[in-house]
């Protein structure tokens, strides 16, 4: 269909938009990694690339995302802008200890090979999975380095926590959830959210980050209007069974 006085479909116009928004994300990480580090964020939890896939096509986000922010973390550090010590702490040692353990059952282990009906997901593929969010998390540990920052990339938990809610909500209201509710896929089926675990997971994981939201407003309605997303999420919950 076309956009009223454009003469675009709205799904090329879509594409465009999301090219825009990923490019000037990865534009701003190679000066400001932390930049990428949110919009990595984003493209993880909120999964726009499934929600939206029709306007996607081809796009990978999350690489064109990816490979800026790494090239600005290291000029980064290459002008001290960022120092490698914001790594170098017991919760991060502990993250590469649980990382080599799993390298470990995944190399070595007898079963990631075996096939069979009770295969949910491919080691290999959750594997590589495992590897980016590690990845992730430690780029998130230099550039993530200030209230200001941390405040923004706490702001794309609520943010995807309270979108995925209103399209998990939806889908109930709508009708369509029919056993157990997963996330957002594309049309091949592939999406993070594609287990209803994972689904769930996240507004167990999120859930906090709007009750802590509440206290940030004087008791009145945005308080209690922030709070009573809260009961919706955890119906959401009860959605993925």
């Amino acid at each position: 269909r076309d956009l009223p006085g454009t003469g675009l479909p709205s799904r090329l116009m879509g594409f465009f938009v999301f090219l825009l928004l990923i490019l000037f994300t990865a534009a701003a990480a190679l000066a400001k990694p932390w930049i990428g580090v949110v919009g990595g964020y984003v493209v993880a939890l909120l999964t726009p690339q499934a929600i939206w896939w029709w306007h996607f096509g081809s796009l990978r986000p999350a690489l064109y995302i990816a490979v800026p922010t790494l090239i600005g973390v290291v000029l980064a550090l290459l002008r001290g802008d960022i120092e490698i010590r914001a790594i170098q702490n017991a919760r991060v040692a502990w993250l590469l200890i649980l990382w080599l353990f799993i390298a470990l059952s995944f190399w070595f282990g007898p079963y990631v090979s075996a096939g069979g009906p009770y295969r949910f997901t491919d080691p290999a593929w959750m594997f590589s999975v495992f590897n980016k969010i590690l990845l992730l998390c430690l780029i998130g540990c230099l550039c993530i380095t200030d209230m200001k920052r941390l405040q923004i990339l706490c702001g794309t938990f609520v943010i995807s926590a309270v979108y995925l809610g209103y399209w998990a909500n939806m889908k109930y209201i709508d009708g369509q959830v029919i056993g157990r509710l997963a996330g957002p896929v594309d049309l091949n089926g592939v999406g993070t959210y594609s287990d209803e675990n994972s689904f769930g997971m996240l507004f167990v994981v999120t859930g906090p980050f709007l009750w802590f939201l509440g206290y940030l407003f004087r008791p009145g309605l945005l308080r209690w209007g922030t709070w009573l997303i809260i009961p919706f999420l955890w119906h959401a919950v009860f959605l993925t069974a």
